[in-house]
């Protein structure tokens, strides 16, 4: 670079924009600066965070900087550099009133937009507390409920470490930033809850499967013993031939001879088991089948 164009230190850099107001693109405030286009533009939006100057869309594609209160001609890009810092006092007219309506329109919707963003946030920030609050509810009672059943200080016990599970880590938020030495103790309270906690929802856990597979066991006992029973009434009703009712047999016994009567009293007896097997295959009686498992099964076809 020319040693007659010395760079611009950056608060001079700035105070050159706050006389001028307004330069209508990057590189014409490069080529002001006589600096690098990466290093204007760094600059440029440190400025623009620290509320120094606002940057907006101008024609053709370029960025209008400007200085907030600034009311000044726009400087436009020179075609040599040099020249531009040989004569810095000459300045273009202002940009036309129909190329700044679209940005004054941008600037008058910023607050709105910005308040809208802002309501979202809140609201997705209660909806979620909102959440976590109730499955934090629901699960100091499951676990109250569990420990109750080893009395009343354990589950007091219980409560309070779910308690300090839940509040701890923004009490160490708080004690981290101030540099304070209690964020070691508070530090193995939170550690402490944890440990409570993750053992009685262990043993809630464990102890609902425990259930629920004793539950499992105890129907495939019943349905085991409801099948036993089932084929060994299907075997004995197979073996029964007589098809006379009771009360045609007595007849029979009080007209047959003496020596005909045992054969008639075993058919008698037949036919009355016959008729107390019988009702067992209805499956609207109560007394077939009796456990709750054995009353999917269906009725049995008897041969």
């Amino acid at each position: 670079m020319d040693d007659t164009v010395r760079p611009l230190t950056e608060s001079q850099a700035l105070a050159r924009l706050r006389e001028l107001g307004t330069v209508e693109s990057v590189t014409a405030a490069s080529g002001l600066f006589a600096w690098e286009r990466t290093k204007t533009q760094r600059a440029l939006t440190r400025w623009e965070r620290e509320g120094a100057i606002a940057r907006e869309p101008g024609p053709g594609g370029r960025t209008v900087i400007r200085v907030p209160g600034a009311a000044l001609p726009a400087v436009r890009a020179p075609a040599d550099p040099p020249a531009l810092h040989g004569s810095p006092d000459a300045h273009p007219p202002a940009q036309p009133d129909a190329q700044r309506a679209h940005p004054a329109r941008r600037r008058a919707l910023g607050p709105i937009l910005a308040g809208a963003a802002l309501a979202l946030r809140h609201a997705a920030a209660i909806i979620v507390g909102a959440v976590g609050i109730g499955l934090s509810a629901m699960g100091m009672v499951e676990t109250a409920s569990y420990s109750m059943a080893f009395g009343f200080l354990f589950c007091a016990k219980a409560i309070g470490a779910d308690a300090l599970t839940l509040t701890m880590p923004p009490t160490i938020r708080v004690l981290w930033r101030r540099r304070s030495p209690a964020v070691a103790l508070a530090f193995l309270m939170w550690c402490a809850g944890v440990v409570v906690t993750v053992s009685n929802i262990a043993g809630y856990v464990g102890e609902h499967v425990e259930q629920h597979e004793a539950g499992r066991e105890t129907g495939a006992t019943e349905r085991a013993i409801a099948m036993e029973r089932l084929a060994r009434l299907r075997s004995e009703r197979k073996a029964m031939t007589e098809t006379r009712p009771p009360g045609a047999i007595v007849a029979a016994i009080n007209d047959a001879r003496r020596s005909e009567q045992p054969a008639l009293r075993e058919a008698l007896a037949m036919a009355k088991r016959r008729d107390a097997l019988d009702p067992n295959w209805q499956p609207s009686r109560s007394g077939w089948p009796t456990s709750h498992g054995s009353r999917r099964l269906m009725r049995p076809r008897l041969c």
